[in-house]
């Protein structure tokens, strides 16, 4: 009679069941402060009995999601048998965003500050490329030189396939395909 007044008092205070208000309490004395201080316990469904988690990292979510197994054996060892079955982990958020309290972006009230410069070799974000050199005039009428003595194929190897007459046997297949393609259209 007792413990049903206070598990209604809890509810009516809490909002939650005295089951969960009991988890999410002694979370951080159950995984320990450095998880605590990671993994939030957000709600225990009594329904499912699973209770849900927030982490802060991607980092964190993958080792709860490795530690479950231990963790519900742990968890039901301090609170008796069965009370959790499952472990619901919710996606990441960022330490800054976990309060509801969201406040408004400030707005700078005039430019902004120029940075400080950082000490150490500075290396520009974009490297213009070098000024191109004068080029001796001896090396340009040397490879010019090189360019005509170097023998060259015959031009008429070259030509384009346009200019290049075409075969009997190519008008020929060209004919054919015109003639298959004037089947195959339906009669207008």
């Amino acid at each position: 009679m007792l413990s049903a007044a206070l598990d209604e008092l809890i509810t009516q205070k809490t909002g939650f069941s005295s089951t969960a208000a009991t988890l999410l309490m002694q979370w951080p004395s159950i995984v320990g402060p450095e998880v605590a201080r990671h993994v939030t316990a957000v709600d225990f469904d009594t329904d499912t009995r699973a209770l849900v988690l927030r982490p802060d990292s991607v980092a964190w979510a993958t080792q709860i999601r490795l530690l479950a197994p231990q963790l519900i054996r742990r968890l039901n060892a301090d609170n008796g048998s069965e009370t959790v079955r499952t472990v619901h982990i919710l996606k990441p958020v960022r330490p800054q965003l976990r309060s509801s309290a969201k406040a408004p972006p400030a707005v700078p009230a005039g430019p902004p500050p120029s940075p400080e410069p950082v000490p150490g070799p500075q290396r520009p974000l974009y490297r213009r490329p070098p000024a191109p050199r004068p080029v001796d005039p001896a090396v340009l009428a040397a490879a010019e030189r090189q360019a005509q003595q170097t023998p060259r194929e015959p031009e008429h190897l070259f030509r384009s396939p346009r200019s290049t007459p075409a075969s009997s046997a190519d008008r020929t297949r060209t004919r054919a395909l015109l003639r298959a393609q004037a089947r195959r259209q339906p009669p207008e």
